[in-house]
């Protein structure tokens, strides 16, 4: 907020500094056009009253004119009149200065006064306009004249005013004012002392310029640092900054490394020379000693513009992304031109310095230096030491590439010294870049051996006696070129405080060594670190215990994952911690302990490569396996004994962890730093040892006991994000072992799963809902379910067959802002991009879906096409808008673009696989390529067979692939474009293809046609690899899309129906269950993670992005269908659910359990219209869409052997919409959509025949209780009551009800009267059989969209009724009043129990085939209560002294005052109560919805049965202690 509210003041201020017309004299002159613009209003003065006066304030310039117009006419012209007006103003803004307000005052009157005194009217306009612009100027600014004056120069000026208009009034007011005023030289006076009034005026406004000039000058200072701060530089890294004196970093000793430094001089000084020096030097050369000495001479020169010295020991030091930001923050305090620039930069652009290093450098270095470049004086160096120090490879590599390209257009230079490795190689030896590189290790011997000899003479020489020339000589030619041996050599022999006895000891020994290692290239260095580790591990000065504790202590520093401190090394290894800080002592020369933190490092890398390295170090060999094993089990042991329940003490379940107000406070007292060290590094550890048998011990008791608890401190931490990928390095630990150790594998297997999908989920945000809602929900299979629920009480109770094993459904269901088009997920599994419908580029985290970077709308039309470069630098997405753009994949700024060349839809976009070159392909029928760094067309266009589909590289980057919508495929010479291969028919007999893939090693090609197969195709032959057809079967699916794994194993498929199926790419078989989207939509875009572990897929329509876990081992489930179309509920009191299916099946359920009474029976592959059951449930009767009507038997499933179809009089509209089974069970009535009704005789076979009653088909029939009369509804109005017996019509209702559809109907069990229920406002209507007369029910004044179901309570006295819209009514017969209404969501039908005590719905739009089953009487009952008592109940359980919420408050409080949030949350107000994962979410039982039936399985829950651990008693959900 500092730096914002700074960046609106200097705005502010040097927008008016612009101001052109602040001139401390009075300038004679008419009004021009430059001094009318500068009257017009400017908004940042109008809105800022601080600032210079430049113009009028509008509102200011509106009163003027009005009161122009009001004034006499007397008081002459209109700039007389304006004048006027502006100096009233000016008095009435000096309120709070008397002297000047009486000084205007004056004025005013002395002008009344005047104007009939100067006879020249040009010289009275002029006055009149030049006072005027005085005072429209002043007057915003009269109050500020005071501040910081106290009687002081503006006094004086408002004196020297009022000696004027003395004067003036002397002159108007004498008694011969007659002649006074004729008089010439009177008139010249009063017009000389206006004048000098108005400079006088002028001089109060030089007074407020000067004023807001100083304070310009220190807002902009204040601002300016305010703004470089925000850089976040690391100091520590500068080459003379204390750090650096804690790590011993120092400067050449005097007349050393003179020949080197004299040519880096040289070259820093030579205008001609490379922008860039690379020195580089095998470890201990000497690197940062050299450049610590050229940024001293730099920096004494003026010339030193910046400087980084890397170091892997400080983890900011080390961070690349830190560097670039740094160098800027020291740029800026050397040049102010630069300066100003920069700060400029950081007002506009949103922390530019938090892009990846390539835009970090584009933003705060390259922008600003070039718009400086001119002020930048010659020899200006910037210097980064030890660049391979730096921690992330990939930046590194970006950082270079950057620099390197960059460098020559800029005006300094830019000096890096690393070692010499391979990554850091092949960019400096890049081809078009041109740098000055020193090899330090291939200087000549001698010479540096005179320069060491020369170091060790000054850094010895307070030895007594001092080491003889001999001795020097003999040290020098040890270290060869290796500085760092003779640094070790002084830091050990010489250091500070030692006794000269010892100092001379050591000495003797380092020269006593004689015997060589096995490594001739390290054999100095090798045997000075032997000989002091000899020294720091002697057996005769040392206890054998305190040696074994020295060992374990260097070696833990070494195979640290990061530096730790001396405290956390005692907790780690269990040691006192003075002895930790003792042991140190004796290895200062190899280790460095830093001053207040105390972390421990090494001072040179090479000293850990000498421990790990068993021929060099023999007997000291650190084996890095072996100790990291025993890291690996300190760890455990440490989160063993301080990991426990509820860690933090978070109070309140309800709250998100950054609503916890004290929560840092809470994590420093409770979390110790090794807590959290070994929280975070315990696998790593794991995973760098060999196995052994303790530590999976200790693996397993951490899984059994401690899971939960390490959840809580990442989750607390924002580290959870990391727990998969450490479980993962469990499980790498965990391969190749033993059968035996299968069950611990699994366990890892499930307790990633857990981790994973708490982790990409919004349940993350509090980390109470780990107990509270991610293992309620977790599958019961699994092994996390069964370990803890088993040690918890209080939590929500979940059962049913979708909780019962693990099933294929998602592991995160994430909305994106617009309907996606494309995606494609980076090489390192991090990321994904995604393209969509409104043209829109963004790029998501891969675990969280936090948006990296966009959403960019460069593109005017929906991006069709993604691709990802291999080296992960570089995304590119094509548009139907004909454009391509490339994008930073860190960042997501655009590299190049948007480009077009094609004249249609660009369908496809790849890199090849060095990243350097993009292929394209458009519905135009052409192919280009371009370079993916410039975006510059390399070749091209090249002309396809037909409009292209999909395009890619060849592995060898020369030769392209092409799919065209002719469905051929060919390969191309990407430099000529000349078809080299083909082009081979991929499908016969078909064109345009719906979907395409090519594998990894472009080897095979995988097509989707519109037959719902998918072919796998040789791309160089065209030989059919597979056919795969199994997508057609059942679902009438297409696959619309289509993408390989990385190792090219598997295919996976998405379908027109929303499901995605991974196939083995060789033998065409299925992998593994089928995952179905919660949403029936089309699957749009696929992507497969490097490891195949997870599916990224995007589908059309709902904004929807679902990531799947590929590698859960699911148990394969059913689905049961797309939708049901038709319900019905037993009525022999077993309650037996029956539903007829969009694909044909029947099945059905036990309604108490939702478990399946029979597997689902197909007959048809048309949809079930209507359903009903024989009146023992023995028998249901099925209508579908083509006409028939079939008998099934409910125990085995058969089809019934009298099967009958309708003879139906219109082939074309045969569905059998209604049927109905009379209560005798004897006979069946079936309505038609051909208009007909007619009546099966089950006893005789025989159908009645065919009678006409209706139009538009008939929606219901149903028999009055004695099976005498038949009623009959449908569109249009239509009802008809028939006589069973002699099938004629008694009376039929038609254009009573206009056009609205009938579409139920059902008789009161005394029979005297039916009940419809139809569209429009009259939703339910009684009709009495024998009068005829019709009854109105309450009419509606909402719409409840159509009443689908009516049905009698046994009483007669009652009605219920269903709306499509999810109203359920509960109705008075006798008064029409509506007595209860509930509304259960959009359903598509619905069916009732005899007794109206239950009734099942079937979910519509978003909820399709999700089956509930309701309890009615309590689910009205509730709907009676007042909300704000249930509230007020609900609200007293957190205070109330017991263990759980009472299941009463919860089950109202989730039916009556609940939210249910689209991310899974469930609150209550700004209460959490819980969250349920994606794949349940549908799924989830609600208050008075016990049992919900759904496509994949059961879910069962009961709310009245549970005492909950919820709000402030979570706590007491942990029953172990």
């Amino acid at each position: 907020m500092e730096s914002e509210s700074a960046k609106g003041r200097v705005r502010e201020l040097v927008d008016a500094l612009r101001v052109n017309h602040f001139r401390p004299s009075w300038s004679r002159r008419s009004v021009s056009q430059e001094s009318q613009q500068r009257l017009q209003p400017s908004d940042s003065q109008s809105s800022n009253p601080n600032a210079i006066p430049s113009q009028s304030d509008p509102q200011s310039e509106a009163a003027i004119e009005i009161s122009a117009q009001n004034l006499p006419q007397k008081y002459g012209s209109l700039p007389w009149k304006a004048m006027q007006t502006a100096l009233r103003l000016l008095q009435k803004n000096s309120d709070g200065f008397p002297p000047l307000k009486t000084a205007v005052g004056v004025l005013v009157t002395c002008l009344d006064l005047t104007q009939d005194v100067i006879g020249n009217r040009e010289e009275y306009d002029k006055l009149a306009v030049d006072l005027k612009e005085m005072a429209d100027t002043l007057a915003p600014y009269a109050q500020k004249l005071m501040e910081r004056d106290d009687g002081g120069s503006v006094a004086r000026i408002v004196k020297s005013i009022d000696e004027e208009l003395v004067q003036i009034k002397d002159k108007l007011g004498r008694g011969k004012f007659k002649r006074a005023i004729e008089a010439s030289e009177d008139k010249d006076e009063i017009v000389k002392r206006y004048r000098k009034i108005d400079s006088l005026f002028r001089r109060l406004l030089s007074d407020i310029t000067l004023r807001t000039h100083m304070e310009i000058g220190k807002l902009r200072e204040a601002t300016d640092e305010t703004l470089l701060k925000t850089l976040e530089p690391v100091h520590d890294a500068r080459y003379n900054s204390a750090y650096s004196t804690a790590v011993k970093r120092g400067g050449c000793t005097a007349s050393t490394r003179e020949q080197i430094l004299e040519d880096l001089r040289a070259w820093a000084n030579d205008p001609t020379s490379a922008k860039v020096f690379w020195m580089n030097g095998m470890a201990g050369t000497g690197k940062t000693t050299i450049l610590y000495t050229f940024c001293q001479w730099l920096e004494a020169h003026q010339q030193l513009g910046g400087n980084f010295f890397c170091n892997r020991t400080s983890s900011s030091c080390r961070n690349l992304n830190n560097i670039v930001p740094s160098l800027a923050y020291q740029l800026a305090h050397y040049s102010p031109a630069y300066r100003s620039q920069l700060c400029t930069i950081l007002q506009d652009q949103q922390s530019p310095h938090t892009l990846n290093v390539g835009e970090q450098f584009k933003w705060v270095v390259q922008l600003p230096l070039e718009k400086s470049k001119n002020a930048i004086p010659d020899g200006v160096v910037i210097v980064i030491d030890a660049l391979d120090e730096c921690e992330n490879a990939a930046e590194t590599r970006l950082f270079l590439e950057t620099l390197l390209k960059l460098a020559s257009q800029l005006p300094v230079k830019f000096f890096i010294a690393s070692r010499p490795e391979p990554i850091i190689i092949t960019k400096m030896h890049s081809p078009g870049f041109m740098t000055s590189t020193l090899y330090l290790h291939d200087i000549e011997q001698s010479l540096v051996e005179a320069d060491i000899k020369k170091y060790l003479e000054e850094t010895l020489s307070s030895m007594f006696p001092a080491p003889s020339e001999d001795i020097l000589d003999e040290l020098a030619r040890r270290s060869g070129k290796l500085f760092i041996y003779a640094a070790t050599v002084a830091r050990y022999v010489n250091p500070e405080g030692i006794k000269p006895s010892s100092s001379k000891r050591r000495l003797q020994a380092i020269l006593d060594i004689s015997s060589p290692t096995s490594n001739l290239r390290y054999r100095d260095i090798d045997n000075l670190y032997t000989t002091i580790l000899d020294a720091a591990f002697d057996p005769d000065e040392y206890e054998v215990e305190e040696l074994e504790n020295s060992v374990l202590i260097v070696r833990t520093v070494v195979c640290a994952m990061e530096p730790i401190s001396t405290k956390l090394l005692s907790v780690l290894l269990a040691l006192e911690h003075q002895e930790v800080e003792d042991t140190l002592s004796r290895f200062q020369s190899v280790l460095h302990v830093q001053g207040e933190t105390r972390l421990v490092s090494v001072l040179h890398a090479s000293f850990p490569d000498f421990l790990f390295d068993k021929s060099r170090s023999l007997r000291f060999h650190c084996d890095s396996l072996q100790h990291h094993g025993e890291l690996s089990s300190f760890c455990f042991d440490i989160m063993d004994r301080e990991l426990h329940f509820n860690i933090c003490g978070l109070e309140s379940s309800f709250l998100f962890d950054s609503d916890v107000p004290d929560l840092q406070q809470k994590i420093r007292r409770n979390i110790s730093e090794a807590l959290l060290y070994v929280c975070k590094h315990w696998s790593s550890h794991l995973h760098k040892a060999a196995f052994a048998e303790v530590n999976h011990a200790k693996l397993v008791r951490f899984l059994g006991s401690r899971l939960l608890f390490w959840m809580e401190v990442l989750n607390v931490k924002r580290l959870i994000s990391i727990g998969p990928k450490l479980l993962d390095n469990a499980l790498s630990w965990m391969k190749g072992q033993a059968s035996e150790s299968k069950k611990t594998k699994e366990k890892l297997y499930d307790a990633r799963e857990f981790v994973e999908a708490f982790s990409m989920n919004a349940c993350n945000k509090s980390t109470a809902h780990i107990y509270v809602s991610a293992l309620p929900f977790c599958p019961k299979s699994s092994f996390v379910y069964q370990n803890y629920w088993t040690k918890t009480r209080g939590l929500i109770s979940v059962n049913g067959s979708l909780t019962s094993e693990k099933r294929n459904r998602p592991i995160a269901v994430w909305q994106i802002n617009s309907d996606v088009r494309s995606l494609a997920i980076s090489p390192d599994g991090a990321s994904f991009a995604v393209g969509s419908h409104d043209g829109s580029f963004s790029i998501h985290d891969a675990n969280s879906d936090e948006i990296i970077a966009g959403p960019h709308r460069v593109h005017r039309k929906r991006v069709v096409s993604i691709a990802s470069s291999l080296d992960n630098t570089k995304l590119a997405s094509g548009s139907v808008d004909h454009t391509i753009c490339i994008w930073d994949a860190r960042t997501g700024n655009l590299i190049a673009g948007p480009l077009q060349k094609h004249i249609g839809a660009v369908t496809s976009v790849s890199f090849s696989l060095d990243s350097t070159k993009l292929v394209s392909g458009s519905q135009d029928g052409t192919i280009m390529v371009w370079n993916s760094a410039s975006g510059d067309v390399i070749t091209g266009p090249f002309q396809a067979t037909s409009l292209v589909k999909a395009v890619a590289f060849t592995p060898d980057g020369f030769k392209i692939v092409s799919i065209s919508s002719d469905c051929t495929i060919s390969v191309l010479d990407g430099d000529a474009g000349k078809i080299l291969t083909g082009p081979f028919e991929a499908i016969w007999n078909e064109r345009n293809p719906t979907s395409i893939a090519v594998s990894s090693d472009r080897s095979t090609i995988a097509i989707g046609d519109l037959s719902g197969a998918i072919i796998i195709k040789n791309t160089y032959t065209g030989a059919v690899v597979k056919r795969i057809s199994e997508l057609l079967a059942y679902d009438d699916a297409i696959a619309t899309a289509l993408t390989f794994s990385y190792d090219d194993k598997y295919l996976i498929s998405g379908d027109s129906q929303g499901t995605i199926r991974v196939w083995d790419a060789q033998t065409g078989a299925i992998q593994s269950e089928p995952l179905h989207n919660r949403h029936t939509s089309t699957a749009m875009s696929l992507a497969i993670s490097p490891d195949g572990s997870k599916i990224i897929s995007a589908f059309g329509g709902n904004s929807t992005i679902v990531v799947w876990n590929t590698s859960n081992n699911a148990v394969v489930g059913r689905r049961i269908s797309i939708s049901v179309c038709s319900l019905a509920l037993s009525l022999d009191g077993r309650t037996v659910i029956a539903a007829g299916l969009h694909d044909g099946r029947v099945a059905l359920w036990d309604a108490q359990t939702g478990k399946d009474i029979l597997d689902p029976v197909r007959m048809s592959l048309k949809p079930v219209c209507s359903i009903a059951f024989s009146p023992d449930s023995s028998k249901i009767v099925t209508g579908h869409i083509d006409g028939s009507v079939r008998l099934w038997n409910t125990r085995t499933g058969e089809i019934g052997a009298a099967d009958t179809h309708i003879r139906i009089r219109n082939p074309e509209n045969p569905s059998a919409l209604a049927v109905a089974y009379s209560h005798d069970g004897s006979k069946i009535a079936m309505g038609s959509a051909d208009n007909t009704v007619k009546i099966w005789d089950l006893r005789s076979g025989e159908v009645g025949k065919l009678v006409q009653g209706h139009t538009g088909g008939v929606n219901s029939v149903v028999f009055s209780p004695n099976d005498a009369i038949l009623v009959s509804a449908g569109p249009g109005g239509k009802i008809v009551v028939w006589s069973v017996a002699e099938s004629t019509v008694m009376w039929r209702v038609n254009g009573e009800l206009g056009e609205a559809s009938v579409n139920s109907v059902a008789f009161s069990p005394d029979g005297t009267k039916f009940a419809s229920g139809l569209d429009g406002n009259w939703k339910i209507l009684l009709w009495n059989i024998t009068t005829r007369e019709m009854t109105p029910l309450h009419r509606i004044s909402h719409d409840l969209g159509s009443v689908i179901s009516v049905a009698f309570f046994q009483d007669g006295k009652k009605i219920l009724s269903g709306s499509s819209n999810g109203t359920i009514l509960l109705w008075d017969v006798e008064t029409g009043n509506i007595l209860r209404n509930l509304n259960v969501g959009p359903i598509s039908s619905v069916a009732m129990l005899p007794d109206c005590s239950q009734l099942t719905t079937c979910g519509a739009k978003g909820a399709k085939g999700i089956m509930r089953i309701w309890e009615v009487e309590n689910a009205f009952a509730v709907q009676e209560m007042v909300m704000e008592d249930i509230r007020s109940e609900f609200d007293s359980e957190d205070l109330r002294d017991s263990t759980f919420y009472s299941p009463k408050s919860i089950k109202l409080a989730m039916s009556r005052i609940a939210e249910y949030h689209e991310n899974g949350w469930v609150s209550v107000d700004d209460r959490n109560i819980f969250w349920t994962s994606p794949g349940l979410r549908e799924n989830l039982c609600l208050p008075y919805n016990g049992l919900v039936i759904g496509p994949h399985g059961t879910t069962i829950m009961d709310y009245s049965n549970m005492d909950l651990c919820i709000g402030k008693k979570w706590v007491n959900c942990w029953t172990l202690a």
